[in-house]
């Protein structure tokens, strides 16, 4: 980078492994703890959705949902990114390639969602707005069901009636946005996770020459959390 770019950087505490630096230090803990906290606002005893739960974003949500006394909601495809978000504490897991996402909603946020942390849009997006809370908060995260269509501009949820229905608002935001608070969270973070309250898992290929191997495996949700290229 060019020194004008240098603004833009900081330096990390030298105390814990590089993987973990990047994932609860990187891009990956800024969107999740501002994401959540600073966008959804969330309180005591309300039930926290969140899409994509067993990636990098997601299960770092996850856990800090419950730190804030929130009812955890994860939504995953497949045994393995389930099981891992039970053993990081989620209270109740949706497996969206073996079940029926709108039914299992249905049971398990019977009083409705407070908020709905999204990484996918797509058809979960509309399934969830049927499920809101009066006063629900939306932070939109990423778009991973709409990365791989076609065309530039693709159809919005069916149920976008219920962001009016439900007085909901929705809030479409990016890590860029609270980097220069990164500092102000690195205590805070590094002590939870001493604690034992932040798990994560990193998905590293190795070899400059496998990056596309990886980022495909990231698009096509075969990685189970943070995406990562050893040199």
């Amino acid at each position: 980078p060019s020194v004008n770019d240098l603004k833009t950087m900081r330096k990390v505490p030298d105390v814990l492994p590089i993987p973990t630096m990047l994932n609860i230090f990187g891009s990956t803990g800024i969107t999740a703890y501002f994401g959540l906290l600073d966008v959804g606002n969330p309180q005591p005893g309300e039930t926290v959705v969140v899409s994509g739960a067993a990636g990098a974003t997601g299960a770092m949500v996850c856990q800090i949902a419950k730190i804030k006394g929130c009812h955890v909601i994860g939504i995953a495809g497949g045994d393995e990114k389930c099981s891992w978000l039970k053993e990081c504490g989620v209270d109740d897991v949706i497996d969206y390639k073996n079940s029926n996402v709108a039914e299992e909603l249905t049971k398990l946020a019977k009083d409705g969602i407070d908020i709905y942390f999204d990484n996918v849009a797509g058809d979960i997006l509309d399934t969830v707005l049927q499920n809101l809370a009066l006063y629900a908060r939306i932070p939109l995260s990423g778009l991973l069901a709409q990365y791989n269509g076609k065309g530039s501009r693709l159809p919005g949820p069916d149920s976008f009636d219920q962001i009016l229905m439900k007085r909901a608002s929705i809030t479409g935001f990016f890590c860029p946005d609270f980097l220069e608070d990164g500092p102000k969270i690195e205590k805070i973070m590094h002590d939870w996770y001493l604690e034992g309250s932040l798990k994560f898992k990193a998905d590293i290929t190795n070899g400059l020459e496998n990056v596309l191997v990886s980022y495909k495996r990231m698009f096509n949700g075969d990685n189970i959390g943070k995406t990562l290229v050893k040199l």
